[in-house]
C-alpha cells in the first residue's frame, strides 16, 4: 500500500466529500474564517481532537474581536 501524501492530500483533510481548502475558496473566506472551517472539519480525524477544537475557538474569538472593534468604530 502506498504511503499517504502528507503534504498535498493529508488523510485528515480528505475524509469528506470536499476538502476544506476547496470549501474555503468557494466561499471566499478570510484567513480566520478558513481556519475555523479547517480545524472544525478535521478534529475528529486527528489524534488530538481537543487541540484542533481549541484552535478553532481561538480563530472564532479573533473573528469576534474584529467584529467588536468594527462596531465600536461605527
Amino acid at each position: 500500500m502506498p504511503k499517504p501524501d502528507l503534504i498535498n492530500q493529508p488523510p485528515h483533510y480528505t475524509q469528506a466529500a470536499i476538502e476544506p481548502i476547496d470549501y474555503i475558496r468557494a466561499h471566499d473566506m478570510s484567513f480566520c474564517e478558513g481556519n475555523v472551517i479547517k480545524y472544525l472539519t478535521r478534529h475528529n480525524h486527528k489524534a488530538t481532537p481537543m487541540q484542533d477544537l481549541l484552535k478553532c475557538r481561538y480563530y472564532i474569538n479573533k473573528l469576534i474581536e474584529d467584529l467588536e472593534k468594527e462596531y465600536r468604530q461605527v
